[in-house]
């Protein structure tokens, strides 16, 4: 099983290959969990104290200046981060569930159930339709629909999020 790994200010060596709107961006590593990243990554616009946009040329000129900026951070394999289709969250805490939710997915087999095949006493109020969320051939968790139109809906978006159908 792989480790969840949590970096301090740690500009990644790891992918050095990003770009921002074609320009080359350097984005801090913030953790890793098998092969699903966590980056931070940000706008920064620096302003003079009359409130306009700072000439900035070297160090000293940061030093009298109000610095704005909006992180993002984003979560995903490197492949998704790169080309722009990874998550997106806006907090660090945000980010790192979101990791786990990602990884946790990728580990997870999925399987149509079926209440009566419990041989129940009673009809769950009406919720017989349902999906198995399976990890090492043991079930997680299942989710009941009342509807099989509905569950099979989430069955397949399941799919494409990325858990392993059973059958």
């Amino acid at each position: 099983m792989n480790e969840l790994i949590i970096h301090e200010k740690k500009i990644s060596d790891k992918h050095n290959d990003s770009y921002h709107y074609g320009i080359n961006n350097d984005m801090n590593l913030i953790a890793e969990l098998g092969n699903y990243y966590v980056y931070v990554s940000g706008d920064r616009k620096y302003y003079d104290s009359n409130g306009d946009v700072a000439n900035i040329k070297n160090d000293d000129d940061i030093k009298n200046t109000i610095c704005e900026s909006n992180n993002w951070f984003n979560i995903g394999t490197w492949e998704d981060i790169k080309n722009g289709n990874s998550e997106i969250e806006h907090t660090y805490d945000e980010s790192i569930e979101t990791l786990s939710k990602l990884t946790r997915r990728y580990k997870m087999q999925i399987e149509k159930a079926n209440w009566y095949d419990y041989k129940p006493s009673d009809d769950n109020n009406g919720y017989i339709h349902g999906i198995h969320y399976i990890r090492d051939e043991e079930i997680e968790e299942v989710e009941w629909f009342k509807s099989k139109a509905k569950r099979d809906k989430d069955f397949n978006e399941c799919i494409k999020l990325g858990y392993k159908p059973i059958n």
